[in-house]
């Protein structure tokens, strides 16, 4: 694998489910990034001990160097800010964040820092709206075709 590649880390759900099917998907789609295998956190943890984790497990990976594109799913999107904080604190450039079927629930003052992508999964969604105020590119599919319309979405911030 090209050592000057770009990472990509899907973060953990806070609902503890494993995001393992789709991280393999990432990794066998996108042969020219490094995906991150983050496993379980521990939806135990309070948010800065969660946050901590992911941000260990970004670090531990050593692949993070070139930078990495984050992906959140639910209610892990409100941490994103906060990853990304700890990211820039580590000298590690935040390419882009997809948001899949949320978007952040407060104004972040320095957020977003990088392009953001939301993915929704569900046509009624009432989120799509409000992406589309804050100019960030919105995609509506169906469930089944998320880790195609995910994959196409990392391969777009890399050209």
């Amino acid at each position: 694998m090209n050592s000057q590649a770009q990472t990509v880390a899907v973060l953990p759900l806070l609902t503890d489910e494993p995001t393992s099917d789709l991280e393999d998907f990432l990794h066998s789609s996108l042969t020219e990034m490094n995906v991150v295998r983050m496993g379980l956190v521990g939806s135990e943890l309070d948010a800065q001990q969660w946050i901590a984790v992911v941000c260990k497990r970004i670090s531990e990976s050593g692949q993070a160097f070139q930078g990495v594109h984050l992906i959140a799913f639910g209610e892990a999107v409100n941490r994103l800010p906060d990853i990304a904080f700890a990211q820039r604190a580590s000298r590690r450039i935040i390419h882009s964040y997809t948001l899949i079927d949320f978007i952040p629930e407060k104004h972040f003052a320095e957020w977003p820092d990088a392009p953001v992508s939301v993915i929704i999964t569900n046509p009624l969604s009432p989120i799509q709206q409000s992406a589309k105020l804050r100019g960030w590119e919105v995609q509506i599919i169906e469930p089944v075709d998320l880790p195609v319309a995910l994959a196409k979405t990392l391969q777009n911030f890399t050209m």
